[in-house]
């Protein structure tokens, strides 16, 4: 039965884990990339281009009706976007 119960653990584990790694771009490096007056058509695809870069996560996993992860967000909030405005060049 131990070995049931651990199985099962890892199971748990490792669905939990499903689509999601650590990010290999800070906040800064995505601002550094992007420069510091960037039109927001270019942060918005470039953040959806590099969507798992930035959050460690796969955009397919994405549900579309969810906010964005909390490195989209500080990106948004960097350059004073408006969220409405941001989400509608999401993805173009």
């Amino acid at each position: 039965m131990k070995h049931i119960k651990l199985f099962e653990n890892w199971l748990n584990e490792d669905a939990a884990n499903l689509g999601s790694s650590k990010p290999e771009m800070s906040t800064e490096d995505v601002i550094k990339a992007l420069g510091e007056s960037p039109t927001i058509s270019k942060v918005a695809s470039f953040c959806y281009d590099n969507y798992d870069k930035i959050t460690g996560l796969d955009l397919d996993v994405r549900d579309e009706e969810m906010e964005f992860p909390g490195e989209i967000e500080a990106v948004i909030d960097h350059y004073d976007f408006d969220y409405n405005d941001f989400s509608q060049e999401w993805g173009n």
